[in-house]
Order: C-alpha cells, then sequence, then structure tokens
C-alpha cells in the first residue's frame, strides 16, 4: 500500500510538475504572457501561497512514502571462551533447511527460531512422501537439528525441536523397465485390426 501511495504522489508531482515546466516555458517565449502571468501571480498572492505550499507538501509526502525502515535482523548472541558470538536467525534457519538433504522422505523443511538468552526453540514445517514412517522421522528430524546446532554451529541448548507435518503426498507409483514393452504391446494390440 505504501509504494502505491508513493507511486500516486509521484505521479501526480511530475504532471504538476511538467504544466508548470509547459507554461513557463510557453510564457518566456512572449513577453505578453509573462507579464500577464506576473501580473496574475500578484493579484492572487495567497492562491500563489497555498499553490506552493501544496507542491512543497507533495514533496515531502514523497519523499516520506519513499523511506524504507531496515528491518532489525534478529540474532542469537551467545558466549564462549573467545568472547561472544552473534549469528542472524535467517542463517541458522538456512543452515537449518539444508538438513532436507538428508532425508529422503522429506520434500520440504521450513524452520522457525526462536531464541532466548540461554536456550533456542525450533519449530519446523514439514512435507513428507506418503509411506513415509512419521514418528520415526521426526524423531531423526529433532535429533539431528539439535546436532546441527549444539554441533556444528556451537550454539546453546536447544529446549525444543517442534515438527509439524504440514502435508503428506502421495508418490506416484514408479514403473519399472520390464512394464514399459508390455504397454507397448498391448498399444500395439488394440490398433491393429
Amino acid at each position: 500500500m505504501r509504494a502505491f501511495i508513493h507511486f500516486l504522489i509521484g505521479a501526480v508531482l511530475f504532471v504538476l510538475l511538467l504544466a508548470v515546466a509547459m507554461f513557463l516555458a510557453t510564457s518566456a517565449f512572449s513577453t505578453e504572457h509573462w507579464n500577464l502571468l506576473l501580473d496574475l501571480m500578484r493579484s492572487r498572492r495567497l492562491d500563489v501561497i497555498y499553490g506552493a505550499g501544496a507542491v512543497v507538501l507533495l514533496i515531502a509526502l514523497f519523499m516520506l512514502t519513499g523511506v524504507r525502515k531496515r528491518k532489525d535482523e534478529s540474532v542469537i548472541t551467545f558466549q564462549n571462551e573467545g568472547g561472544s558470538v552473534s549469528i542472524s536467525v535467517r542463517a541458522l534457519q538456512e543452515s537449518l533447511a539444508r538438513l532436507i538433504s538428508e532425508f529422503a522422505a522429506v520434500l520440504d523443511l521450513r524452520p522457525k527460531v526462536c531464541g532466548t538468552s540461554d536456550s533456542l526453540q525450533v519449530e519446523l514445517d514439514v512435507k513428507v512422501r506418503s509411506g513415509a514412517q512419521i514418528p520415526e522421522l521426526c524423531r531423526l528430524l529433532q535429533n539431528r537439528v539439535k546436532e546441527s546446532i549444539q554441533g556444528e554451529l556451537g550454539l546453546m541448548e536447544v529446549k525444543a525441536v517442534k515438527v509439524n507435518i504440514r502435508e503428506i503426498v502421495a508418490t506416484p507409483p514408479e514403473k519399472t523397465r520390464s512394464q514399459a514393452p508390455d504397454e507397448a504391446v498391448e498399444w500395439e494390440a488394440s490398433i491393429r485390426p
């Protein structure tokens, strides 16, 4: 919505400034038009002041709507023997998302990490293949997430790893090479008289 308002104000300013520039350019070529413009501005000073104020206000609004807030990136900070270490939550989530390559039954893995001063909570939204042993898969995922956070990243204690199975996807049975020629023979037989 903010981008739309910014665009709209910018378009109005562009059209307004273009009209003023064209009017001033055409007035500059004719002394009579130029004097008429100056007389009009003298006789309607209050209108000119309001118009200039409106243009300044539009410019200020345009600039304010164009300013974007910088998102403060959440970090997890912990102490080790060498000092303090900070890891962004986004980097930690990306690291955990790469664990998908270790689990054939997992089709999609979206981690969410929440940290406190002394522990982490991880929530995994998972899409799995049908036929997967879900309780065993969840236990393995939980253990692997804890190992990754504590061992590989050197972070603090993992308070909880919650696994949410969001979708179980049925996988079509794969055809073997021995089935393909039989189907070709059946197809040929069905088109011959």
